[in-house]
This record gives structure tokens, sequence and C-alpha cells, in this order.
């Protein structure tokens, strides 16, 4: 009956046993539910936010190693196509005035173009060259000196000079006319020497734009 009695309790006991050995499997971690395999390996941690993103590319350059900005605030050079006039918004009377185009001076009783004043032409030349719509009238004056009829041929002549020189450098003739005043219209009214070397000259008029 001894023996009956311990095996009965053993027998007993062993739900028990099962029992807790369940409840200790229930409490170990488990993977959270990702998708992955729970039986797999452990994962690797996940990369940083600035090592999965592509790095940015530097903003482009030119040869010069200047970035698009740094060109862009570069002022422009003085004749560029960012610095034309605009010809268009002003009057002819405006134009004028402001002086872009330079008088041509001459020596007494000649109309020979000195290297000087070859020099001036050539500067009128490459600014009309920037504005083909401008069409000029090449005025030619003389000093009070001499008769009417000698300062208008004179006076043509001189403006004559002016135009051939202004087409050989590349301005065409259809833009160009001229005219002689004479001794008619001085730019200087004194009766010096001072006053007939300013007024010994071609002047040069916008008249179309």
């Amino acid at each position: 009956m001894k023996l009956d009695s311990r095996l009965l309790s053993t027998r007993l006991a062993l739900p028990a046993v099962l029992l807790l050995a369940g409840f200790a499997c229930s409490s170990v971690n488990r993977t959270p539910a990702t998708g992955s395999d729970p039986t797999a390996g452990p994962m690797a941690p996940e990369a940083s936010e600035a090592a999965s993103e592509p790095a940015s590319d530097p903003e482009p350059s030119n040869s010069s190693g200047l970035t698009e900005d740094e060109i862009l605030a570069i002022p422009p050079e003085v004749g560029s196509e960012t610095d034309l006039l605009d010809i268009g918004a002003k009057s002819l009377e405006e134009l004028n005035t402001e002086g872009h185009l330079k008088d041509v001076q001459f020596e007494y009783d000649s109309a020979q173009l000195s290297a000087a004043m070859r020099a001036t032409l050539e500067e009128n030349a490459a600014w009309l060259s920037r504005y083909p719509s401008v069409s000029i009238l090449v005025e030619g004056h003389c000093d009070e000196r001499g008769t009417v009829e000698y300062n208008l041929a004179l006076g043509e002549e001189r403006a004559r000079a002016v135009r051939d020189y202004l087409r050989d450098l590349g301005v065409g003739s259809g833009r160009m006319r001229i005219i002689s005043y004479g001794k008619e219209f001085p730019l200087d009214p004194g009766h010096n020497e001072a006053a007939w070397r300013r007024n010994r000259r071609a002047h040069l008029e916008i008249v179309a734009k």
C-alpha cells in the first residue's frame, strides 16, 4: 500500500511540473511582428539617415571654379550685352545730349583727319556697330573766317571725310547723311583762336534709332 500511494502522489505532481514549464516558456522575449523569420539570427541595426540618403551633388561650376551664384554676382563688363543702352526708351534729343558720338576737330583750312581724330572716329564706329538701327547726320562746320561760299564747301569736305572713314570702319553708307553748315552755326560764338579751334569740326547727330 505504501508503494501505491507514492506512485499516486508522483502521478498527481507530474501535471503541476508540466504546467510550471509552460509558464516558463511563455515568459521568453519574442521578436516583434515585422514579417521576418523569428528563427533567423539577430537583425543588423538600421543605417543612419545621413548614410541612407544619397549625397547631394555639389553646385555646378565652370572651368574657373566659380559656382553659378558667384558668376551671377560678378558685375557685367562695360560694353557687354547686359550693359547695352536701351535706346528705344530715350528720345533722339536725350541720346544726342548724352554725347555718345564725339565731334571730330580739324586744323585751319583743312579737311584732313589727324591720327587723334581717326582714333575718335574708331570709337564712334564701335558705338554705331553696337546699335545698327541708329542713323546719323554728319555736319561739317567752319570758323568765322572766309566767305560763306568757301566755308560751305570746306564744311562739306570735312563731313565727307568723316563719313568715308566711318564707312571704311564698317558703318553702312545708308546709315549716314552729310550736310555743311559752313560758319553759320558756331559752337563757340567767340572771336579768338580758342573759339575758332572749337568751331572747326564735324558733328555727328543721331537722327534715327
